[in-house]
Parts: C-alpha cells; structure tokens; sequence
C-alpha cells in the first residue's frame, strides 16, 4: 500500500498578531503583546500547502482560521464554565 502525507489547514498566511487580535477581542482582553528579541529556531513564516490534500481527498477549507479561532474559544468557554482552578 502507499501512503501520502496531506496538509489538512487553511493555506493561507495568519501572523501571531493576528491570532493574538482574534483572540484579545473574542475575550475582551486589553493586554498588548511583549515583543522580545528573536530566538534561534524561531520559526519566521509558515504556510501549509494544501494542493496536495485539494488533488487527493478534493479538500478544500470550510473557514478561516480567524473564524475557527472564535468558535474554538466558545467550544472552550462553553466546555469549562463550570470549571473553576484552584489555587
């Protein structure tokens, strides 16, 4: 049998900045972003090409991955509600 390795993502480019927006406005969050100075093996850029995923299984996304991080966090919010950390 053959195997083939397919990139399952939205194949396009979304920052840190971004996430961090989607998500400090999703939750109401004030706080800016600490930048530091870069780090050996910090990764620049990413972007997952799907061709391969769209030529094989016909894949192609179904959202953005702005807007799968908002119902992510209300599949989280809604999960632990009642979860409460002690300290």
């Amino acid at each position: 049998s053959t195997s083939e390795v397919l990139n399952i993502a939205f194949g396009e480019r979304t920052t840190l900045n971004q996430l961090w927006a989607t998500i400090a406005a999703q939750e109401g969050i004030t706080l800016q972003p600490v930048y530091r100075a870069e780090r050996k093996g910090d990764v620049k850029h990413s972007l997952a090409d799907i061709s391969k995923a769209s030529t094989f299984i016909n894949y192609k996304p179904g959202i953005s991955v702005l807007d799968g991080i908002a119902i992510a966090l209300g599949w989280y919010k809604a999960k632990h509600q009642n979860h409460h950390i002690n300290s």
